[in-house]
C-alpha cells in the first residue's frame, strides 16, 4: 500500500521516515481514506511502541505520511541474520491464515483493530476475495501464497529460509487440531 523512505527534515535538523502512498493506490478513494485514517489514529496515540505522527498531506498527487523515524532492521533483515522467526511471531502469521480459512468468516462481522480503530474484515474486499482464493488450498500452498502476497507484506516474505515450512507446520495444527489445542501444544 506504502512505501517509506528516510528523509531529513532540514527546520529541525533531524531525520524522519516518510511514509509514501504507492502510485497504484493514489486514485482509489478507498486506499486515500485507509492511508489518512492511519494517520489519523497514529497521531492520536502517545505510546514508546507507536511512531510519533508529525505531518500528513498531499502534494501533487503524491500523499505521504512524516513520521518519527525509528532505527531498526526490517523483517527480511531479522529472519536472514537470526535465521527463522521467533515461534510466536511464526504461530501468529499461521494463525491469522488459519483464521482466514473457514466458511464463518461470510457469515458474521469480525471486529478487529487495526491501526488504533475498529476494524470490520468484511468490509476489506480486496482481503476477502484473496483469503477466499487461497484458503482452500494446502497448508504448504497456502503459506507459500500468503507469505509471497507483496501487495500484502510490501516484501515476498516465501523466499526467506524456513518461514513457509515453519507456517505452514502451524497451520496444519491448527487445522488439525483447532486454535486452542494447537496454542496449548506449542506452548506448553
Amino acid at each position: 500500500m506504502a512505501a517509506v523512505y528516510k528523509g531529513k527534515d532540514h527546520k529541525l535538523k533531524r531525520f524522519v521516515a516518510i511514509k509514501v502512498l504507492k502510485s497504484t493506490y493514489r486514485s482509489d478513494e478507498t486506499f486515500i481514506k485507509k492511508f489518512l485514517s492511519e494517520a489519523q489514529a497514529a497521531a492520536g496515540l502517545m505510546h514508546p511502541n507507536v511512531v510519533n505522527v508529525y505531518d500528513v498531506g498531499q502534494d501533487r498527487g503524491l500523499y505521504y505520511m512524516v513520521m518519527e523515524l525509528v532505527e531498526g532492521i526490517t523483517l527480511k533483515d531479522y529472519i536472514e541474520k537470526k535465521g527463522k522467526l521467533p515461534v510466536h511471531l511464526t504461530f501468529s502469521l499461521a494463525a491469522l491464515m488459519a483464521f482466514y480459512t473457514g466458511t464463518e468468516i461470510r457469515d458474521k462481522a469480525l471486529i478487529g483493530h487495526r491501526d488504533g480503530q475498529e476494524y470490520n474484515i468484511l468490509d476489506d474486499a480486496a482481503v476477502l476475495e484473496f483469503f477466499a482464493a487461497n484458503s482452500s488450498k494446502g497448508a504448504r500452498e497456502y503459506a507459500h501464497a500468503v507469505l509471497s502476497n507483496e501487495a500484502f507484506w510490501g516484501q515476498d516474505l516465501s523466499a526467506l529460509a524456513g518461514v513457509e515450512d515453519a507456517v505452514a507446520s502451524y497451520i496444519e495444527e491448527i487445522r488439525a487440531l483447532g486454535m486452542r489445542k494447537a496454542m496449548e501444544k506449542i506452548f506448553a
